[in-house]
């Protein structure tokens, strides 16, 4: 499975998430796996849109009830595994009084990630500063730890004497060198995060070239606008240069949780022919969530279907939509994958007999999800009388919604559902 690293960059494969791409660790509840068993099946009455309104659900970016949210990438800092490039503005137009800040505040942010050169579920760190002309001060294999690297930043990273000039093109060059010397795994992401006093786009040194081309390598590039008092905010126009929403400033007061949050939203990703659940369907750059989704490009029916997916990658299971967000991304990503006019697939809801429920699909060893909160059922559903599973069908125009299904006789295409790789979850070679 091929992947691309990450400048802070997050990047997506387009090879297999099959169970031999990845070794994932992860801790697993312990459960039984639960079966689903058909009332003979009737003929099914015509599909309609319900015309009772849905249950108000909450925007993916809030908190949805409990037990119903869908699962946000992992953010435990100590378990962030980046290749982490620091590009350090070190010219006079800095001032000493701007470099020490920068130093403290990135001593204090690498403080909490767990260091090891040799990679593994840990990151790597690198230094480079710039003026007029770039240089790398430490590459990923010198700092071992958290206290080297406090070591290296307070006494290896100076004010430039003399240097006015600020030449971000150099410092973005050094680093993407940077990166490329070390080259990272397949499941490696690497990070630069970019701390300048001046921005100029004009001339020979422009970096938005640079900055366009780490975007399309799915870097993903973090910028921190550091604006002095009585100074102008051009600088502030550095945010171009960013990858979509990755741009800081040095005045918020939320700087250091807003750079692990970048960090975080760069460590989560999918591999192979999955794609990563996010805000919007149509904008790839959207806010992504700890969600990996894999469309099958054939049909069987919802039992097997159920294990196809646990066949497909280590935990993965019939996919879920616990929200209205969630329900119209997956019908968005179905439309564009599926063949002309066969929209229909399986989803994970099944009904219980036993504890008359219904239920959504977890991993294997883990319990499963009473439907509450959001639903998407059609007219006249659920109705068991005609099979215990679940399926999203087209209704009338663009509408899709619920409907039962006999678990055996209704063959279509499925969405299968996993964790991305993340702090929380590490996806080794």
């Amino acid at each position: 499975m091929k992947t691309i690293n990450l400048l802070i960059v997050v990047l997506f494969f387009s090879a297999s998430f099959a169970q031999d791409d990845f070794t994932t660790t992860t801790a697993e509840a312990t459960s039984t796996d639960t079966t689903t068993s058909d009332v003979p099946s009737t003929e099914e009455p015509t599909t309609e849109i319900s015309t009772t309104a849905a249950p108000t659900v909450q925007p993916p970016t809030t908190t949805a009830a409990p037990g119903t949210a869908e699962r946000e990438c992992g953010c435990t800092h100590n378990q962030i595994w980046l290749d982490i490039v620091a590009v350090i503005d070190n010219s006079q137009t800095m001032t000493q009084e701007g470099l020490s800040t920068i130093q403290a505040n990135l001593d204090t942010v690498i403080h909490e990630l767990t260091l090891n050169i040799s990679g593994g579920w840990a990151s790597r760190v690198a230094i480079v500063t710039f003026n007029s002309k770039a240089v790398t001060v430490a590459n990923l294999t010198r700092i071992s730890n958290v206290d080297d690297f406090e070591n290296t930043i307070f006494t290896q990273v100076q004010l430039d004497p003399v240097e006015t000039g600020v030449n971000i093109l150099s410092g973005l060059q050094a680093a993407l060198d940077v990166i490329k010397l070390i080259k990272p795994g397949p499941n490696r992401r690497s990070v630069v995060i970019l701390f300048t006093s001046a921005y100029n786009n004009n001339g020979y040194d422009d970096p938005i070239p640079m900055a366009n081309s780490m975007k399309s390598d799915n870097i993903k590039l973090i910028t921190v606008a550091f604006a002095q008092r009585m100074e102008s905010d051009e600088v502030k126009q550095v945010a171009e240069l960013a990858y979509p929403n990755f741009n800081l400033t040095n005045n918020q007061a939320d700087l250091i949780d807003s750079i692990y949050d970048r960090f975080c939203q760069a460590n989560c990703f999918c591999a192979g022919n999955w794609l990563q659940y996010r805000q919007s369907y149509a904008d790839e750059t959207s806010r992504g969530f700890g969600i990996c989704l894999y469309y099958a490009a054939i049909s069987s029916a919802w039992q097997p279907a159920k294990f196809a997916c646990h066949g497909e990658a280590k935990n993965a299971y019939l996919a879920s939509e616990l929200s209205q967000a969630k329900h119209d991304f997956n019908v968005a990503y179905t439309r564009a994958q599926a063949p002309s006019n066969d929209y229909d697939y399986h989803i994970g809801l099944s009904y219980n007999s036993s504890n008359g429920q219904y239920q959504w699909e977890q991993p294997v060893g883990q319990g499963p999800l009473p439907l509450t909160g959001f639903s998407a059922w059609n007219l006249h559903f659920p109705n068991q009388q005609i099979g215990n599973c679940v399926r999203n069908t087209r209704v009338i125009g663009q509408n899709y919604g619920w409907s039962n299904e006999d678990c055996w006789k209704a063959a279509k295409r499925y969405l299968c559902q996993v964790n991305t790789c993340d702090t929380d979850n590490y996806c080794g070679n």
